[in-house]
Formats: C-alpha cells, sequence, structure tokens
C-alpha cells in the first residue's frame, strides 16, 4: 500500500465591519502506513533472520508492540519495540505461528498500522559436527546402536 500525505491552505476572509480579515486554515491527510513487509518468512534453524519494515506517516514518535507477545517468537530471536523490528537467529526448529506488529504515533488522535508475519524455523540442513566426524543432522535423531566389547585376549581364542 502507498500513501500520498496531503496538505492543503485554504484561506477563508472575512468582513470585521467594513474591514476584511484573513484567516489560514491547512488541512493534512495522512495515512500511518507500512513498506517493505514479507509474509510469510521461512529460514531454516541457525540462518540469522531480519525483519524491519519501513512505517510513514507517523506524526511525532511511534510505539510499537506485538502479539502475541515476543516471548513467543522463536528462541534466539527479537522484537525491537522502538523500531518495530523482528530479528535474531533461531537456534530449534518451530512451527508457523503468526505474529502481528502494531504501531501507534503520538499524533492527536494517535492513529495506528499493523502487519502481520508467519514465521516458521525449519530444521538445519546443515552438518552437524560431532567429535571429530562430521555427522548428517538426520542422522543425529536415529537412536545410537549398541556396541559390543570383546577383549582382545578372547578375540584371539574365537579365531582359533
Amino acid at each position: 500500500m502507498t500513501t500520498t500525505p496531503a496538505r492543503q491552505k485554504y484561506e477563508i476572509t472575512a468582513m470585521a465591519g467594513s474591514q476584511p480579515v484573513a484567516y489560514n486554515i491547512y488541512l493534512e491527510v495522512r495515512q500511518l502506513a507500512w513498506s517493505s513487509m514479507t509474509s510469510p518468512l521461512t529460514v531454516p534453524a541457525g540462518d540469522s533472520l531480519s525483519m524491519g519494515p519501513t512505517l510513514t506517516g507517523a506524526i511525532g514518535k511511534a510505539t510499537y508492540s506485538i502479539s502475541p507477545e515476543a516471548s513467543e517468537l522463536p528462541h534466539g530471536v527479537t522484537f525491537n519495540d522502538k523500531t518495530g523490528a523482528i530479528a535474531g537467529t533461531p537456534k530449534i526448529a518451530s512451527a508457523a505461528k503468526t505474529f502481528t506488529v502494531t504501531a501507534t504515533d503520538s499524533a492527536n488522535p494517535p492513529q495506528t498500522a499493523s502487519y502481520s508475519v508467519e514465521i516458521t524455523v525449519n530444521p538445519s540442513a546443515k552438518r552437524r559436527s560431532c567429535g571429530s566426524q562430521a555427522v548428517p543432522a538426520q542422522s543425529l535423531k536415529e537412536p545410537p546402536q549398541r556396541l559390543r566389547f570383546m577383549h582382545p585376549m578372547r578375540r584371539r581364542r574365537a579365531n582359533r
């Protein structure tokens, strides 16, 4: 959505007795709006994400809030209540969840604008390290195999 604020000056002239009196009236039409938004936003765990849309049309200082609470963002991702940005590096996979960010300016009366973003964190496709050997991430989900240890002396007797 794009908005074009408009400011128009009107001059009103009235007669005060035989003297004309001029008054200037300014009308401003504006709309608080977000731009540069992306939704849905999907990233693999361990990759950074950043979403900082631009707010236009605000008068004075804007305040920002998020719903549901910022504590419900994926682990490692934060909400900046001074800019409305969502950013961070999610640590673990999480299901899709929609968050709504609302900006309120300090005009009288205040205006609000909201945007919603669905955030999904997929399991990482990167290989994880296990000791000195690289192991595919998928194999870490499999249960460990039971290893059988046989003393070297017993092995020699069994081979005779």
